[in-house]
């Protein structure tokens, strides 16, 4: 199970057609449904919920921008971008639709500055919240035990489908804090940067987001996934810790 991959249609096209190798080893059913399973989640839970934590949290410092474009709201197709949502079927990437503020608004008890930052940090902490919740709901899925779906497909399948969806909210999370724009780390750097640093960064937006393009698809920086892999991996663990009163 360990080795089922997050992009179900090249994962579906090696299933259809076994004699073409794109993972290095054979699917099988229960490998697709389970991607489709894991990139469901991150389209329709994962993702909502990291932009309604931005929106909910620039309501709660006293910014209704967010509210007045219908985006305080858990429901998904608030938030979902039908490309962005396309993308993470076949690519190693996709977006949700970013959630309006306006510093403005803040309330006068903190800086504009400051709104951004913690407004910004809130996605990627709703989804760490969430990586706990779904760890709790796996472990206690693999307390039940026992078979479903007069035995073809066990729970432990399920467990493992819980915790791969824990896995991609924490990397989800890690990922937002890369300090690039448009990711939410750019943000929180902001709050570290004087304002000729931001006017530079925010003017040459389209030119980090190429950037950003590139690290997703070139070799070369794959040592800063993989430093992020261990990152998540450090992160599980301590959300199994977290959870230690479930077995």
């Amino acid at each position: 199970m360990g080795r089922i991959l997050w992009r179900p249609i090249p994962i579906l096209f090696q299933y259809l057609l076994p004699g073409v190798n794109l993972t290095g080893y054979a699917v099988t059913g229960i490998d697709v449904v389970i991607s489709f399973f894991a990139i469901a989640a991150l389209i329709f839970v994962l993702l909502p919920f990291h932009e309604y934590a931005h929106a909910w949290t620039a309501y709660k410092l006293g910014d209704g921008t967010a509210k007045a474009y219908g985006r305080l709201t858990l429901n998904p197709l608030a938030h979902i971008d039908p490309m962005g949502a396309f993308c993470m079927l076949i690519l190693p990437f996709g977006w949700a639709k970013p959630v309006p503020i306006d510093p403005r608004h803040a309330s006068r008890k903190i800086s504009q500055r400051t709104f951004v930052a913690l407004t910004a940090a809130a996605g990627p902490l709703s989804n760490i919240l969430l990586s706990l919740i779904f760890v709790a709901i796996s472990k206690l899925v693999m307390l039940i035990g026992g078979a479903a779906f007069s035995g073809q497909v066990t729970l432990p399948y399920f467990a493992w489908a819980f915790h791969m969806i824990a896995y991609m909210s924490v990397f989800l999370a890690l990922f937002n804090l890369i300090p690039i724009p448009p990711l939410d780390g750019s943000k929180i750097l902001f709050y570290f940067l004087n304002n000729r640093q931001v006017v530079f960064m925010e003017r040459n937006a389209h030119k980090f987001r190429l950037g950003l393009i590139l690290l997703l698809f070139l070799p070369m920086f794959d040592f800063i996934f993989v430093g992020m892999a261990r990152a998540a991996n450090t992160i599980m663990r301590g959300l199994d810790y977290a959870t230690f009163f479930i077995p």
